[in-house]
Formats: structure tokens, sequence, C-alpha cells
């Protein structure tokens, strides 16, 4: 899935929330994968994303750890992507840009793993979202790419 998202503060938190994919109750106890491309190309404002589930009462932040690999030659590329992770704990945001001109995953490819929870009931109809956060002034816009799929089982894509 590709999208565009513009985005604009004024000196303070503003936040943009995304669905990503619909998750069936059967996947309880199972994770989720998350690939997203070059994230978080943000500047000038800082940006941190989270995974949110659905739950009975809408969708809030769940756990997850992260790792980055660079993914492509291009010179522009964040060559620290590759010792970029959560260390296998689990955390509830990362991080994508401290409002540099370049993400901290620029040309890298951000993989979550989301362990979906063995009481998982598919609220809002399963669907599961991203939220962005940015923060401070000006406006700008992010292009990426996302794969999502449980591991060890593909993920159907469903027209809402």
């Amino acid at each position: 899935m590709q999208m565009f998202t513009p985005l604009s503060a004024s000196g303070g938190t503003v936040t943009s929330e995304l669905y990503l994919a619909q998750v069936p109750k059967y996947y309880a106890g199972k994770t989720l994968e998350l690939s997203l491309w070059d994230p978080g190309d943000t500047s000038p404002l800082s940006a941190s994303l989270s995974v949110e589930p659905p739950n009975p009462s809408g969708w809030s932040a769940t756990p997850f750890s992260y790792r980055a690999a660079t993914g492509t030659t291009n010179g522009n590329r964040n060559n620290a992507c590759n010792s970029n992770s959560s260390g296998g704990s689990q955390v509830n945001s990362v991080q994508t840009s401290t409002g540099a001109s370049l993400g901290l995953f620029n040309g890298c490819w951000l993989t979550l793993d989301v362990p979906i929870p063995l009481n998982y009931n598919a609220d809002q109809n399963g669907w599961w979202k991203i939220l962005y956060s940015m923060n401070g002034n000006g406006t700008s816009n992010d292009v990426t790419t996302w794969t999502a799929h449980i591991i060890g089982n593909p993920v159907h894509l469903i027209v809402p």
C-alpha cells in the first residue's frame, strides 16, 4: 500500500491516523509484521509513529519491537539504519524524524513486529491503524510504502 499525507503544525502536536490492515479474530496469538519503506520524511516536523489495534472503545497504541535495514545504495540513505532497533524490547512508539532534512529511516526499511494478543476480538471490524504524531512549525509530507502480513499467513486486502 502506498500513501501520501500532507501534514501541518503550528508549534504544537498534530496527529494523522491511517487505516493499515484488517486483521480477523482468528489471528489472535500471532504476530503482525509491518514493513515501512522510508517513513518519517517529515522535515521540518519531528515525528513518531505508533500502531493501534482496535478495541471496544476505539483504538489505542500497543507495544511492538522494531528493526531497520538500509534498502538502497542512494547516497542520502541513513547508514545508521542497520543498527537502529528496539533491541527486541517492546515500545509503544518509534521516532522516525527529529525534524532534520532527512528522516531517521531515510532509504531504509523499518520493520515492526506487533504481537496480536490472545484475547484479541477484532473490534471495529478488525481495522488496525498507524498513528503519526508530529511536532514543530511548518508543513511537510511523506510518501511511503507499507506491507503487512501475519507471520506464517498471508494478509487478505479487503476494500472498506
